[in-house]
């Protein structure tokens, strides 16, 4: 057996790199290849290492693999299943004692904690602790297909935006859609104070990065307890003219190949950056609330929409609906439709934001007003909530006469 600990992916994600670099940090030489030859030598050179098999290669390639591994009694490995490829493993089987079979869906460093404890059976000594926050789910490559991009802006501050982008990510999120907030409010945005999620990382990062990929996104991001993945905005505000308006942009649109929405939350300007996000936006979710100055700023804004093209993807949403000029008079004085009106929750509103817990996440029974209010922009965006699906017809079992266990296929 090596000295030194080794992990081999084989898997076609780029996104794994996230993987990758945790692992290399901790100094496990980590490969990760994308065919039979490039594992055979690999594992040449290191015969003791721990595989990370990911079920979305095409199937073939995953039962080959799987053979190559257990070529050797000595080696063991994770594999990555989805509820699509969970039904190609025969639970029942007695399969290498230390194999196992986690979710797709589990976070980078769940996954990294599963590679190293059979890293340790397996007599190596390398650091199991898992320092900071979550990352977020690893996301397949949507195969050329670009994720729906709502950017949540208003014409003034103060009118309840960053809450609103929160709880409809958070409501996406839950409906079973995968989802991503971006927090573009650069200079002082707050999302992650609402959602109270701590991160060394953001946008920030990738000022340094030679090349804004999905792998370099995916880094960055952290998870939230809901399923909602983030995306900070740069802790320090010195920094922040290092971020090129490029640099924003490469990042929504590298996010949006991985996730079925991003939610970008903005600040109340029209700088450049600003500008090209809205460009780039396939629909906008345009917030005001109730009052003079704000519906002021928000009919020039609709004015500037209509210069630059993109009033249609405009939907507005009009918060605290209840607390001044009536809705239809909004209405009628911005020349558009009211798509969404959200009630004002005083009080509890600001207690959930000082603890950190978005409002939809308080009430999972939908007893309050404002919980409806804001699933329904959620739902909106995203559509009626998926009920799951159960794999149809008889699947393969594993060709290989070794069966492979189940029975910890539950996220941790």
């Amino acid at each position: 057996m090596p000295d030194k600990p080794a992990v081999l992916l084989i898997s076609k994600d780029e996104a794994l790199a996230a993987v990758t670099a945790v692992l290399n940090a901790d100094r496990i030489t980590t490969e990760a290849v994308d065919s039979i030859a490039d594992a055979e030598w690999f594992l040449r050179d290191h015969p003791g290492a721990v595989s990370l098999i990911d079920t979305q290669i095409p199937l073939e390639l995953a039962f080959q693999s799987y053979e190559l591994v257990h070529s050797s009694d000595i080696r063991s490995a994770v594999i990555l299943v989805t509820p699509d490829t969970q039904p190609y493993f025969d639970p029942s089987g007695s399969g290498p004692a230390h194999d196992e079979c986690i979710p797709r869906s589990s976070t980078v460093d769940q996954i990294v904690l599963r590679l190293k404890a059979l890293l340790i059976l397996s007599g190596f000594d390398v650091p199991i602790s898992n320092a900071g926050p979550r990352v977020a789910p690893i996301l397949a490559d949507r195969e050329g297909e670009r994720g729906k991009i709502t950017v949540v802006f208003s014409a003034k501050g103060g009118v309840g935006k960053t809450t609103i982008a929160v709880n409809v990510g958070v409501g996406l999120a839950q409906m079973g859609r995968s989802t991503l907030l971006v927090d573009a409010n650069l200079y002082f945005g707050d999302a992650s104070v609402l959602l109270n999620v701590v991160s060394r990382r953001s946008l920030m990062d990738l000022a340094d990065v030679y090349q804004v990929d999905a792998a370099s996104v995916q880094q960055l991001m952290v998870a939230h307890e809901s399923g909602l993945s983030l995306l900070s905005s740069p802790p320090e505000v010195e920094r922040v003219e290092m971020l090129s308006t490029e640099i924003v942009i490469a990042a929504i649109n590298a996010a949006a190949r991985s996730f079925e929405h991003v939610i970008v939350d903005t600040h109340s300007s029209f700088d450049e950056t600003n500008l090209q996000i809205l460009d780039m936006a396939d629909s906008i979710l345009l917030v005001t609330t109730p009052e003079v100055g704000a519906t002021f700023n928000t009919s020039r804004f609709l004015n500037l929409a209509g210069t630059l093209g993109y009033r249609d993807k405009v939907s507005l949403v009009l918060n605290r609906s209840e607390s001044g000029i009536k809705p239809e008079a909004v209405a009628s004085n911005l020349g558009t439709q009211v798509e969404a009106t959200v009630i004002s929750a005083g009080r509890r509103a600001v207690s959930a934001a000082n603890r950190g817990v978005p409002l939809v996440l308080e009430d999972p029974r939908k007893e309050q007003r404002i919980t409806r209010d804001l699933l329904h922009i959620a739902e909106l965006i995203g559509g009626k909530k998926r009920s799951g699906a159960a794999p149809t017809g008889q699947p393969k079992r594993w060709p290989f006469g070794r069966k492979v266990a189940l029975s910890s296929a539950r996220s941790t």
